[in-house]
């Protein structure tokens, strides 16, 4: 039975449909079903006056075939299938043969030639087989028949001539062979050594230990060696230390601790030390103010007035800033210069003995105009910043100029450093006179600014080959202006 459904929207086309419904639908009539019985194959259809089938059942039965089969083969019904099949095919008559094989050591597979059923009798032959005898070696052996034997029946292995033998030892290896008339060896003997036992004494130098003629040495007793110990006292010289007489040697040495005390120098003169004590464990010297007073307001320092300060070997930091020194030689006591240790003033320095110069030694130095210093081989950063007319330097064996070590040294025009290995970041930065530069053949590295703003540079003369300079791609390092000969080449 249909049901009407009801609609929700009351659009025209709705009403529409509402009104077939209630042509259709509106007496809840049913629409019927048939339930049907098919026999045959075909198309099924309800019955006049029914919507349509509810239920089909179909009992239709399958047409068969009958088939007579008179030879071999593979069948299909034209039908649904076979009902009877009847098989009438006529027997062949086999063809039999007989065959010979020979025996072999294997499994045998015979089949019949084409054309035959099979064997009407089979007949293996015999086999021939061998008896063998061998000679037994040190090596694997292949043991076969001889031509015209199918296999062998027994191989025989012949008894091998064994050897017993007494060798004497030795101190290198030894092959034991048997003699020419035996196969091998059943046993090798190996016949006793006589040894002895030695005593030796220790000493301080290798010794070789050797045996009697005829024997073994089987254990060495070395002697204990009868040793001391010793005490001494540390002094400034250098010391042996030998044992007692009747001893063998000395066994430990004990170095006493010096009794040191420490100094404070504040003034020049010559120091011991105190009663009782070894010596200095350290000492620590001022005597800047001493100096100070002993130049006080003096313009020109030579060797000779240094001479009345003893054996001085450092000028403290700032020791003459604000002073009026202009020209000083530095005796050959001082190897360093200390950062502003000379003043702002100084226009001369006459220092042969000094190997470093330190960083600020001369900053701002407005006034320096020369520099005597032949074996200076290091100089720090901003060592001679700002001194605006030094106008030459020589340095002929300074390895190593740290950074804006010559900033702004606008009188500089030319620069020869024949063993200079490396130069700083902006070292030479706003030497605006500055016209060439000459450097030797150990140089290593130069900074990627050495030479920045040096705008009248126009030649830089390296006697290194290139490839040896690390920071040869930066060239020409800040100078805008100048040409690199590579005079080591590439």
């Amino acid at each position: 039975m249909s049901t009407k459904p009801k609609l929700t929207t009351g659009t025209e086309a709705n009403r529409f449909i509402e009104k077939v419904r209630e042509k259709y639908l509106s007496k809840g009539d049913v629409f019927p079903l048939q339930d049907k019985t098919v026999t045959e194959n075909g198309e099924v259809k309800a019955d006049e006056n029914y919507y349509g089938l509810d239920t089909v059942t179909v009992n239709v039965q399958p047409e068969l075939e009958d088939k007579t089969i008179t030879a071999n083969g593979e069948y299909t019904s034209e039908k649904y299938g076979f009902g009877t099949v009847t098989v009438d095919v006529p027997q062949e008559t086999p063809v039999m043969e007989p065959t010979t094989v020979i025996s072999t050591g294997t499994e045998q597979v015979i089949n019949p030639p084409s054309g035959v059923t099979g064997f009407s009798k089979v007949t293996v032959n015999s086999i021939n087989l061998q008896d063998k005898n061998v000679v037994p070696n040190e090596n694997i052996q292949e043991i076969i028949a001889d031509t015209g034997y199918s296999g062998l029946n027994k191989v025989t292995v012949n008894k091998i001539d064994l050897q017993e033998k007494n060798v004497n030892p030795s101190t290198s290896s030894q092959e034991i062979t048997a003699d020419s008339n035996y196969t091998g060896l059943s046993k090798v003997t190996v016949n006793g050594i006589e040894t002895e036992q030695k005593t030796v004494k220790s000493t301080t130098t290798e010794q070789t230990i050797t045996p009697t003629a005829g024997k073994y040495i089987d254990s060495i007793t070395v002697e204990a060696l009868d040793l001391e110990t010793k005490t001494v006292k540390s002094t400034t010289t250098e010391q042996t230390i030998t044992p007692t007489t009747g001893k063998d040697g000395i066994s430990e040495i004990t170095v006493e601790v010096l009794n040191l005390e420490t100094k404070n120098i504040t003034e020049n003169g010559t120091y011991t030390p105190t009663a009782g004590k070894d010596g200095f464990s350290s000492v620590s010297v001022d005597v800047s103010e001493d100096i100070n007073s002993v130049f006080k307001d003096k313009r020109e320092l030579f060797l000779e007035d240094f001479s009345k300060l003893g054996n001085i070997t450092n000028i403290p930091e700032y020791c003459f800033l604000g002073s009026l020194l202009l020209y000083v030689e530095l005796p050959s006591t001082i190897t360093k210069i200390n950062q502003e240790s000379l003043g702002s003033n100084i226009k001369i320095v006459v220092a042969p003995s000094v190997t470093k110069i330190l960083s600020r030694a001369f900053y701002e130095a407005y006034g320096l105009v020369d520099i005597h210093c032949p074996n200076v081989m290091s100089i720090g950063e901003y060592s001679f910043y700002n001194c605006r007319k030094l106008t030459a330097i020589n340095l002929p064996l300074v390895t190593s100029i740290s950074s804006n070590a010559f900033d702004n040294c606008q009188s500089l025009i030319n620069i020869n450093l024949p063993k200079v290995k490396t130069i700083g970041n902006a070292c030479f930065n706003y030497c605006s006179f500055l016209n060439k530069v000459t450097l030797g053949n150990d140089l290593t590295s130069i900074g990627s600014t050495a030479f920045a703003r040096c705008s009248r540079l126009t030649t830089i003369n390296i006697h290194a080959p290139k490839s040896q300079v690390t920071t040869a791609t930066l060239a020409p390092w800040g100078a805008t202006n100048a040409t690199v000969n590579w005079l080591g080449g590439e």
